[in-house]
């Protein structure tokens, strides 16, 4: 029997919960914002909100992101330009208000609130304390494990 090349699921969502943490708290907070208004899993205006001016970019991120379902319609089935257009004008709208929110600073940022996996997305939408970087040093060989979490040994 062959070995398959894909890594282990558990190295995967290691890697981006470590790559999360390289974020500044404001763009950790952004992606976890965004990802409870995407899929719609919490109240984010109770959640999020912290004014006036958060509480209207939190209403207009709502509004924006409830093109998502559309977007997802829309995925082609081709690589043809004629059935891209109508997919990508919504998606540049979406990015085009996310930069513009000014809390995406990096394209590693904007590449992980834009594709974050599932699996991984229910562990950066809670509303905890932001998460720290990795280690160096003499405890660099152990696992990261974000502060807060339980270690289930």
């Amino acid at each position: 029997m062959g070995t398959s090349a894909r890594p282990a699921d558990g190295a995967v969502t290691l890697a981006e919960l470590r790559e999360f943490a390289s974020f500044p708290s404001a763009t950790q907070r952004y992606i976890r914002r965004s990802l409870d208004i995407g899929l719609r899993r919490r109240d984010a205006m109770k959640l999020w909100s912290r004014d006036l001016v958060e509480e209207a970019s939190i209403r207009a991120q709502a509004r924006i992101y409830g093109r998502l379902d559309e977007i997802k319609m829309r995925v082609p089935d081709d690589s043809g330009l004629e059935q891209a257009e109508p997919f990508m004008a919504p998606l540049v709208t979406i990015s085009a208000f996310d930069l513009g929110q000014d809390r995406i600073g990096s394209f590693s940022a904007y590449r992980f609130r834009t594709f974050t996996p599932k699996s991984a997305a229910h562990c950066f939408s809670r509303s905890a304390k932001p998460l720290r970087p990795p280690r160096a040093g003499p405890t660099a060989s152990r696992p990261f494990i974000p502060s807060g979490w339980k270690r289930w040994t």
